[in-house]
């Protein structure tokens, strides 16, 4: 079975490692498994000044693949943030949307990209 898992922003919370271990142990029993996720959120020119006239440190999300990595996972990475669209994804037998934001980004999937979980 060919298994899509849309992810939110990579990090090395434990629902970013029970996808991990979910996508592994999958990977294991001979199904193919896809990874995308999308970078963080680049801060808007707002917040970008109001932090420099603060004089305090604009904190960013950080990419951290640790949990895929271990595993040997390969996470496939949008070049920015953004919805993921029809073109991001191979065609599969499932997509699964792993978190509210990417639920309606499945959602607009076709019909091709598999059967939608949330």
């Amino acid at each position: 079975m060919r298994i899509t898992f849309v992810l939110p922003t990579p990090d090395m919370g434990g629902g970013m490692r029970v996808i991990a271990l979910y996508a592994s142990l999958l990977q294991k029993r001979g199904h193919e498994v896809y990874l995308v996720a999308v970078p963080p959120a680049q801060p808007s020119l707002q917040e970008r000044i109001k932090s420099f006239l603060k004089q305090e440190q604009l904190l960013t999300d950080e990419i951290q693949l640790g949990h895929f990595e271990r595993l040997g996972l390969a996470c496939h990475l949008l070049e920015r943030y953004r919805p993921v669209t029809d073109a991001d994804v191979p065609d599969a037998d499932v997509v699964l949307a792993t978190w509210w934001e990417t639920a309606e980004w499945v959602m607009k999937l076709s019909r091709s990209k598999g059967a939608k979980v949330y």
